[in-house]
């Protein structure tokens, strides 16, 4: 499940504005095989988080940013409704009682994709905003993703290794590269963009917070396949 997550993730381009090659590379929603497994409250908010992901990068671009503003606080709540029903499935029996798949990995690995994407698409918007408003939202949507993510990833990573954690060994191993990208594009932002002060607050704020993920990741699974 994991790979067919990543493997979608990296495959297919739903943002096609004018946004650095890391972020068209992460961007794909749900596989067909990946909404077979997860529930439809799981599905909803990820396909509605990719949709505004991609309307949300063609507004600002196009500098629409009362628009834009609007999307990206949609997309806000679309990110934690994800994270949230992904947390509220760890440690969660099977819901089939002939299968012994339980339904926590595959809608952790999926809502911590969209995370992945929401990061990779937004950062490279920052790059020559000079309006405040839009980019506090960039800021805001950054902050509520890894925020999130991060809350299911001290739960995931807590998870006894023997125990129940040994579900998500293979799946969140599959996904370390994923956050040495996001560290590099940010750094990256830092060093070339061009940015107003509170722009550039935003990203060294979100540097320490993927950087932090980053490294709960490598603690846990850095060992993993």
């Amino acid at each position: 499940m994991a790979s067919l997550v990543l493997g979608a993730a990296v495959s297919f381009g739903l943002v096609t504005a004018t946004v650095t090659a890391p972020a068209q590379a992460e961007t794909a929603g749900p596989t067909v095989a990946q909404r077979a497994t997860l529930s439809a409250a799981a599905v909803t908010p990820i396909t509605a988080a990719n949709a505004d992901l991609a309307k949300a990068v063609q507004q600002v671009n196009q500098k629409q940013i009362a628009a834009a503003i609007k999307t990206l606080v949609s997309l806000q709540g679309n990110v934690k409704q994800a994270n949230s029903n992904a947390f509220a499935l760890i440690g969660k029996p099977p819901t089939d009682p002939e299968s012994d798949d339980p339904p926590g990995p595959p809608a952790v690995i999926a809502a911590l994709a969209l995370d992945h994407r929401v990061t990779m698409g937004i950062v490279p918007l920052f790059n020559g905003r000079k309006r405040s408003d839009i980019v506090k939202e960039l800021r805001d949507t950054l902050y509520f993703t890894h925020t999130v993510r991060q809350t299911m990833l001290n739960k995931v990573t807590g998870l006894p290794p023997e125990g129940a954690g040994d579900d998500y060994t293979d799946g969140m191993s599959d996904t370390l590269g994923l956050y040495t990208a996001e560290v590099k594009l940010v750094t990256n932002a830092l060093k070339t963009y061009t940015l107003i002060p509170s722009g550039r607050l935003g990203l060294t704020r979100a540097l320490a917070r993927v950087k932090l993920a980053n490294a709960t990741m490598n603690k846990a699974y850095g060992g993993g396949e």
